[in-house]
This record gives structure tokens, sequence and C-alpha cells, in this order.
């Protein structure tokens, strides 16, 4: 008798099950693609299957994780870096199991607080990003002729809000006469591509020959200005297998080419520098990686593609002069506008960038009054902005634009604009409820007690993706090569989905190496609220949004088990085109980026 106690609990530590009742599953539980519903939906115990015998290093196939080592840019030790955290809210056991299979319906897990903030800020393809210029033949007026260490400064000077991104001007300006770009630029490019990845930072990619505006908008065509459209198709097909060969670290392409900084203005279009617009949209297209996005500035250019082209989807946009009023800087994408309408409209299917004007530029007139936060001639509404990315489902954001800024690079300042100031704004739960902001619960408190939050940290935790795990379910045999059924209920707090993400369940040892692996789940496809769905405002700005229902998401599949017994831990992941772990928003345990949902003995 005493035996037989010994080997039962030697076994329970290993097994994982809920419930008094040994009786086994009788449906796999497993979530159907695209299906979503409200946060207080009520989910059944049956679903659709949804799996595939490939993940990282394949079904029943071994291998360490795909995780690109290094330090991140936050400057914290990332845990999905190579590392083991035992997070509080990993797999408890319940007092009565069955020994040899899983059995648990709807185990709720952990959500994280205000203490996981950086961990998070870490997540790769969301947040606020970096800025650099790389001139491509190394003498390009208003760039870096070595961006390598702009890009590097920057880093270092914005360390603490944890950049993952940053948007690189390749400026071609030097051969807009020569349709042959010569091997050092190749050689450039590849040396900038080459440290970011290091760096473990992924790119916006612009392509531009216009570097300035001049003479009130007029360009110089010629050299160092506008290049011809034959001259950027033959660059375009030598840059093909570059962007081939760098695909991993490219967040999205942007169109650019034409106009000043790319922007698709302040061009001539004219004469031996007419541009079909159409042909070169979809030139571009043809050059980016397959499974990479394209922004553009404007919808109107995406229209150039018609909408039934599978082209068509794989556009997004980037709005450089995000204001959320009316502006005459940016008339075509103000609110209320039709080209505004179709980003809110087609926000959701496609990763969207925006940039703030430069704080020196905002404060020194133009600027209409209604822009301003009251009683200030400097500092933008906040919730003009943020309601803005919210409605745009916004990704990224850049940080170098009216925020901190050092006069253009001038080595002046910093000075403080209107995204440092939002830091003294403070943000409460009412407040976000009012507007129809998610917010995760625990982001307002940390060890049990209530923490204070500004406007400026809901900005930077909540553009792109906020992802939590909430429900875990499995059933099966415990036995080698066996199956075992899985499903997680998760939730999407933030503005986007997560792009450029893949997601599955696997089998790892104690050390984090994958023994067996499924992809499941569509991390594109996980919104936190229901697409196209637009924000009210007024004269004054955005009032909020009327649809304040919060998606939840699953996601299963059939995994099986090692050929080999022995005793093992069950995870989720999510990870990125480069190799970088998403860490979800919970107190749970993670190995090498894994999330530890069980751990198991097979036999």
């Amino acid at each position: 008798m005493k035996r037989s106690l010994a080997a039962l609990c030697l076994c329970s530590l290993f097994v994982g099950l809920v419930g008094c009742s040994p009786k086994p599953a009788t449906s796999g539980l497993v979530s159907q693609p695209g299906v979503v519903s409200g946060e207080t939906a009520s989910t059944g115990g049956g679903f659709t299957m949804e799996s595939t015998n490939s993940g990282p290093g394949g079904a029943d196939s071994s291998g360490e994780p795909g995780q690109t080592t290094g330090k991140s840019v936050g400057g914290s030790a990332a845990t999905g870096s190579g590392s083991t955290t035992a997070g509080v809210g990993g797999p408890t056991r319940p007092s009565a199991y069955v020994p040899g299979r899983l059995d648990i319906k709807q185990r709720t897990l952990k959500a994280g607080d205000a203490g996981i903030d950086q961990r998070l800020l870490e997540n790769p393809d969301r947040g606020l990003r970096l800025e650099t210029r790389l001139s491509v033949d190394g003498a390009t007026p208003n760039s870096q002729p070595n961006a390598i260490d702009d890009l590097r400064d920057q880093r270092d000077f914005y360390l603490e809000d944890s950049p993952q991104l940053a948007q690189a001007y390749f400026y071609l300006s030097g051969y807009a006469d020569t349709p042959t770009l010569p091997a050092s630029a190749i050689t450039r490019m590849q040396e900038f591509f080459d440290q970011a990845r290091k760096w473990n930072i992924k790119l916006l990619l612009r392509f531009a020959y216009q570097y300035d505006q001049q003479n009130g908008g007029t360009v110089r065509p010629g050299a160092k200005g506008e290049a011809r459209q034959s001259v950027m198709n033959s660059h375009l097909d030598q840059l093909k297998p570059l962007l081939e060969k760098n695909k991993d670290i490219l967040h999205v392409v942007q169109v650019g080419m034409i106009g000043a900084w790319g922007e698709w203005h302040s061009y001539s279009d004219s004469g031996d520098y007419a541009i079909d617009e159409a042909a070169l949209v979809r030139k571009v297209l043809q050059t980016v990686p397959a499974g990479v996005f394209a922004q553009i500035r404007l919808p109107q250019y995406k229209n150039l593609i018609p909408a039934a082209d599978p082209l068509y989807k794989r556009i997004s946009f980037h709005d450089d002069a995000v204001f959320g009023v009316y502006h005459p800087w940016n008339k075509e994408l103000s609110p209320g506008k039709e080209q505004y309408k179709q980003i809110t409209r087609e926000a959701a299917n496609a990763p969207v960038d925006g940039e703030m004007f430069w704080g020196g530029q905002i404060s020194s007139g133009g600027t209409p009054v209604n822009a301003f936060e009251s009683g200030t001639k400097d500092e933008i509404k906040r919730w003009n902005v943020i309601g803005l990315m919210a409605e745009q489902r916004m990704t990224s954001f850049s940080l170098r634009h009216s925020y901190r800024e050092t006069d253009h690079g001038s080595g002046n300042g910093p000075y403080a604009y209107s995204m440092e100031k939002w830091k003294q704004r403070p943000v409460t739960k009412t407040e976000l409820d009012g507007m129809g902001l998610f917010y995760a619960p625990g982001w307002f408190e940390k060890d049990g007690k209530a923490v204070s939050r500004s406007a400026f940290e809901y900005m930077r935790d909540y553009l792109g993706y906020k992802l939590e795990l909430q429900k875990f379910s499995a059933a099966g045999e415990l036995k080698t090569n066996g199956k075992v059924s899985l499903s997680v209920h998760l939730t999407n707090y933030g503005f986007s989905a997560a792009f450029n993400i893949e997601s599955g369940f696997a089998v790892i040892d104690d050390t984090g190496k994958v023994l067996t692996s499924v992809k499941a789940g569509t991390p594109a496809s996980w919104h936190s609220r229901a697409p196209g769905a637009a924000a009210e405002r007024n004269s004054g700005g955005f009032l909020g949004f009327s649809d304040k229902t919060r998606l939840t998401h699953e996601v299963g599949a059939q995994l099986t088990l090692p050929k080999k017994a022995g005793n093992y831990h069950i995870a989720f992941y999510a990870k990125s085109t480069n190799g970088r772990f998403v860490h979800f928003g919970n107190q749970m345990k993670t190995i090498n980026g894994y999330h530890v949902l069980e751990s198991v003995s097979v036999a």
C-alpha cells in the first residue's frame, strides 16, 4: 500500500487533471479558425479541429527553439531569449486526477499586472519605433552616411522605451541617373541589415530618391533627385534578391520610391520623369518578398490596384502626419474624409504605421487651435491621437516625432513635446471605459496595490497587440507517440492584431528543447474589436467607440507526444519571423519563450 501511494504521488508531480471524474473527453478541444466572440460570450465544450503537422522543427521532430539570442533593445533580460522564468501562476495540481491521461477543462490562467510592463515592451513587430536614413551612395544630404551609428545612438537614447522596430529610409539618390546599382551599394545595405538583425530590430523599409522638398515643394530632377521610372524598375530588379535574403527582419516594406521622402507628393510627373503610378505600385509589390506586407501613404494609391487583385490585400498604410483632427497639412487623412474612412475599414487586415510632425514644426504655427490641449500652444490633444491609433489599429508609431527631440539631429535638446508631456496626463479606468478603450485589468495594479497610469503609458503599451492567455483545456492519453487535444482561449487588449507572427503548441523538455510541435492559430486575426469599428467624434475630436465589445479567440490543435517516455512540458508559443518570441500578459512559467501550460509524464 505504501509503495502504491508513493508511485501515485510521484505521478502527481507530472500529470495535470481537473475534476474528480476519470471519464475520458469525447470531443476535440480545438478552435475554428477566424471564429471570435465577445468577452462575455459562453463557449461550448466541443470545437472544430484546426491542426497541421508542422511547426518549429516540425511535428515529431526535435531541435532547438528558433529563438535569436542576444539582448533586446529594451535593455533588460527578455524571458524569451534563452532564459527560463518560473512565473507566478504556473500549472497547479488538482486534488483528484487520473494517472496517465489529461482531462483539463477550461483551467483559468493567471493574468499579469504592471510588473510585466517591461517584458511586454520587448515583444516583436509592435510598438514605438525608431527612424534612420541610410545614404546608399554614402553622400546623400539629409541622411546618415553611417546609419548604423545613428541607429545605435537612437537605440541608446530611447532605451527606456524598448523600441523593437525602426523605420529605415534607404536613399538611392546618388544613382538616380544610373540603372545599375554598384556592388558597394548592395554591400552598404546588407551591412545595415546585418546590424539590425544583430540588435533584433525589425524594419519598416522605404526606398526613396528625393531627400527633401525644394523651392516651395518643387524638386530638382536628375542627380540627387528624381529618377526615371525605367531606372527605378531596374533598381527594383536588383533589390528583389536583397529583400528576399533579409525578409526575416522586414516588418513591412513601404512603397516609397517617388516624391519627397518617398511620400508620393512634390514630384514632377512630366516629360522624362512621368510616372505610371499603378505600374510602379505593382512593381514594388512584386519586389517585396511573399508574406511581407507593404504600406503606402494614401488609400488613393492603393486603389490603383483592383480590389480583386491578390496584391491589394498586401497593401496597408502609413500616415506621416497624425493630428487626430482636420489639418491643412494632412487634409486627405483628416478624420471624416473618405480616405480616412477607408483606412478605418481596412486597417484590421495589415500593419498600419503613423507619426506626428516634428514638435518644433507643430509649435511654429499653422496648426488649428482645436488640435491642442486646452491652455497649451504646442501639446497635441492626447485622446485625439490615441483614439486615432485605436480606430486605425496602428501597429507602430514614431517616437522620434513630437516626443523628446534633439532639434532634427543638431544635437540641441532634447526638448519635450506632446508625447513627453502626456506622461503628466493621468488616465483612469473610468476614463478608458467611457471611451470604449480596452485595457488589461491588471495593468492598473502591481503586487496587489493600485498604480497610477499616464496617457503616454497607455499609448505605449496598447500600440500594436497586447495578448493574454485566459483558459486552457486538454484531453488525451499520455502515451508515447500518442495524441492529445489542446485548446487555449486568449484575448487581445491592443489596438491591432499580431502580424508577422506564428503560433502553436509544443512539447519541450526542461532545457527548452522542442520534442514535437504543431502550428495552430492565426495571430493576424486576433483582433481586439470587430474589424471596421469606427469611433464617434465631435468638433473637438475623438469621443470614443460605441462598440465596446472585446473579442476572445480560441486556438487549438492535436499535438503528437514524444516517441520516448519521460517528463515534459506542454506549452503554447507565438514568435516573429526573426525568431523573437512573444510574451503573453500572464504570470506563468516560460522556458525559452514557450509558455508552459502543463507538465506531464509520458509513459
